[in-house]
């Protein structure tokens, strides 16, 4: 929260550590918490978070495949309520999978939700995980 409210911010070397240098990922009016960073075997980056500056929480990604020099932004989830949480996993076909707890159905109560691309984030399918009576909190993807 540097600059005012919480935003995303990335060290990265390219020289085994020796150097660092630094980036903000996210700069929003809102609160952009809970980043997860993902690398796919071209180098692309992926950065996905929670961010509450459209009024509940939503998922958005960056990705750059220029190692950082530039980013194309996307808002992943858009829904009436919270999107919390994500995680992310990238594979090597181009595949990008983003995972996160979403009450929007029952408020008060989480299910999870998943939106899935297999053309590097050109197009995405959205698939709803759970749909239980209870939460379904803290989703856990891995590759």
């Amino acid at each position: 929260d540097t600059l005012g409210n919480n935003d995303i911010f990335m060290k990265k070397s390219t020289d085994n550590g020796l150097t660092w240098v630094w980036q903000q990922i996210s700069n929003n009016a809102g609160n952009s918490q809970s980043p997860v960073l993902a690398v796919d075997n071209t180098n692309a980056i992926y950065v996905v978070w929670q961010d509450n500056t459209l009024g509940s929480n939503d998922i958005f990604m960056k990705k750059s495949t220029d190692n950082g020099v530039t980013w194309v932004w996307q808002q992943i989830s858009n829904n009436a309520g919270n999107s919390q949480l994500p995680v992310l996993a990238v594979d090597n076909t181009n595949a990008i999978y983003v995972v996160w707890q979403d009450d929007t159905l029952t408020p008060g109560n989480s299910d999870i939700f998943m939106k899935k691309s297999t053309d590097n984030g050109l197009t995405w399918v959205w698939q709803q995980i759970s749909n239980n009576a209870g939460n379904s909190i803290m989703p856990a993807i891995t590759k």
